[in-house]
């Protein structure tokens, strides 16, 4: 952490004096902001993204934990190493912040990070660490939600610039140099974000390595890398079920010759070169331990009739639900199915008569058993819907239980599970996706007006008692006190925290309703104009601009036809790799344990309306102390690891 130090003093005289190494409406923004303010305009001369800055002399090094979002005027602190620890199949990440302290700032900064090496001679490769230049976005003047730290309200500088997007040091698909060499502004921070994955089967121990730094000066420092490999292997991926929704058509406006343009409009063409670029995109999300797929898929749809041919169909998803598809061939957690309970306007079965859509459901439901797939099979019904579409939900959930009874525990529903309704929609509803800021957390569901009559931490297990389970999603309205997906935000481990909470809460799922909503104009912006929520529904940036939008899309200089990824993806990886470790010590017997552990810092999401906050019913509503999370965490690994 730092101190609240005038704007005044610049960062190198800083650097030298603490020691440090060489439910949503539109709103609009209250400003306008000028060209010079602009993070993304290379005219700004004070603009760390600027690739035409000064160069000079002053090479400074700092690192700093990914709970604190480093800002251009972030007064460095005294941390010289990058220290991590983590268990197999796992990605541990730090930030190494390069500082311009001398005169002139620095031109053509390069990082490069070592091969991993234990006392005994194992390695983790080199090609196993990745390095990331933060790219800065400029809340100035924009009048939208944040997280819980939003700039420049909280930063100590007054700075309103905040990083989210990752460029790659190296371009991910020929390892050719995109992110680097970079130049640093005089008096400037300019973060570097490294991952670190542990491979399985890498022995446990210490293990040691470098960032190497240099810039066209010939100046260049090290940073050392100490790593601890836990002897404990992670679950993976399919630990948690996730449903993050991504939008294909998108695509056309920042990738070159994706398109299918008709009078109506431009959707993805499906080509060879569309899903090739989707793929890299599913990839990445994969990854981070998130389902966005799968697409270019083809049911057997023929109005009314029962399906007699899945071969189409079968072909395009079993290589997701085989893990084929994908480079680590672990499998997706989740098969959307057609069916939208709540209308008849769309969906498998829409205009069909009872008997009809019943039959489709048996049909589906018998091939999916047949595949082995319908564990992993989902039925989404009518979004977020409104009281009154409540009966139809429960009438097509029972077509649906007539084709096969083993649909209820398939089908979720967005929506607060209260009790008044409880009589209709608990015999339909096998899952209740639910907004965290409507969900109760005191005993006499009081918490505040919006949570009464709701089920909540205690009584939900009314809801487990006849099979129905919980999940959260994030959304325009999970806003501070709440731990958010916001990108305005300096508490980088907002996203971690609402995964952390969501476990403790007993959910087995998690949906975002976008990953990549972009602002068609500026989706490297503050992408807050749809529903006031600054970065809502965006997680992933288009890696090029040479779409219909063009010049719109990535800056000058990244051009690839794939994804950048986020901090805030990078974070909600942690908190959904803590979700697996959390419920690997649940499942060997350790679930009591493991609570009281993250009760340690998680009391509740909050407990917040319209009428005001009531006050934590644990003290406080949640914690970010990055040093305690990880006692947490190691803590939890320990117990697991002694009951082997």
């Amino acid at each position: 952490m730092w101190t609240h130090i005038g704007r005044g003093l610049g960062l190198a005289a800083l650097v030298l004096a603490l020691g440090g190494a060489t439910g949503c409406s539109k709103s609009k923004s209250g400003s306008d902001e000028t060209q010079t303010n602009d993070p993304n305009d290379p005219s700004n001369p004070d603009n760390p993204n600027n690739p035409a800055v000064a160069g000079g002399s002053g090479l400074a090094v700092w690192t700093q934990p990914t709970r604190t979002k480093v800002q251009p005027t972030t007064v460095p602190n005294s941390a010289t190493r990058v220290e991590l620890a983590g268990p197999r199949s796992s990605y541990q990440a730090y930030q190494v912040v390069v500082t311009a302290s001398g005169t002139g700032g620095l031109r053509g900064v390069q990082a490069e990070a070592s091969a991993l090496v234990s006392e005994g001679g194992d390695e983790i490769p080199a090609s196993e660490l990745s390095l990331f230049r933060e790219w800065f976005i400029d809340f100035e003047g924009v009048e939208a939600t944040g997280g819980s730290e939003p700039a420049p309200e909280h930063s100590p500088s007054g700075d309103s610039r905040i990083p989210d997007p990752l460029i790659p040091l190296l371009h991910p698909l020929d390892g050719e140099l995109m992110g680097q060499p970079f130049d640093v502004a005089e008096g400037t921070n300019q973060p570097l974000w490294l991952d670190v994955h542990i491979p399985a089967g890498t022995p446990a121990g210490t293990y040691t390595g470098t960032v190497i730094l240099s810039d066209e000066e010939e100046q260049s420092t090290e940073v050392p890398i100490t790593l601890e490999v836990w002897d404990l292997d992670l679950p993976d991926m399919t630990a948690v079920t996730t449903w993050f929704i991504f939008r294909i058509d998108n695509l056309v406006e920042y990738h070159s010759d994706t398109e299918d343009c008709y009078s109506s409009g431009c959707w993805l063409d499906w080509t060879e070169r569309s899903r090739t670029i989707v793929k890299r995109y599913e990839e990445l999300a994969h990854r981070h331990r998130i389902d966005v797929g799968p697409h270019f898929t083809h049911p057997p749809i023929d109005d009314c009739e029962v399906p007699t041919d899945f071969t189409e169909y079968d072909a395009d998803v079993a290589p997701y639900m085989d893990g084929s598809y994908f480079e680590d061939g672990v499998p997706i957690t989740r098969l959307p199915i057609g069916f939208q309970p709540g209308t008849m306007e769309w969906g498998l079965g829409a205009g069909c008569s009872e008997s009809e859509y019943s039959a489709l459901a048996a049909a589906w439901a018998q091939h999916l058993k047949d595949r082995g797939w319908f564990d992993r099979s989902y039925i989404y019904a009518l979004d977020e819907p409104p009281t009154s579409a409540y009966p139809d939900i429960a009438l097509h959930s029972s077509w649906l239980q007539q084709g096969d009874p083993d649909w209820k525990d398939r089908i979720i529903l967005t929506t607060t599970p209260r009790f008044e309704y409880a009589e209709l929609l608990n015999p339909a509803v096998g899952i209740y996706d639910i907004n965290p800021p409507y969900f109760s957390f005191t005993e006499d569901q009081n918490t505040v007006d919006s949570n009464v009559d709701a089920y909540g931490r205690f009584s939900v297990d009314e809801l487990f008692d006849q099979g129905i389970q919980i999940w959260f999603y994030e959304s325009c309205s999970v806003v501070p006190p709440s731990p958010t997906f916001g990108t305005n935000t300096l508490d980088g481990a907002e996203p971690q925290m609402l995964m952390w909470g969501s476990w403790y809460e007993r959910a087995t799922g998690f949906l975002f309703w976008a990953v990549n909503a972009w602002d068609i104009e500026a989706p490297w912006g503050t992408n807050h104009e749809a529903f006031s929520k600054t970065g809502d529904g965006v997680l992933v940036y288009p890696g090029h601009h040479d779409g219909l939008s063009s010049p719109a899309g990535s800056p000058a200089g990244v051009e690839l036809d794939g994804p950048i990824p986020s901090y805030r993806l990078k974070m909600i990886r942690a908190g959904l790799q803590d979700w697996a470790l959390f419920d690997l010590a649940d499942e060997r017997g350790l679930g009591d344990f493991a609570r009281d552990e993250v009760a340690r810092v998680y009391g509740q999401f909050h407990g917040c309306d319209w009428s005001g906050c009531a006050p934590p019913i644990s003290g406080f509503y949640w914690n970010t102390d990055e040093s305690l999370m990880n006692e947490i965490r190691k803590n939890v690994a320990d117990a697991i690891t002694a009951e082997r």
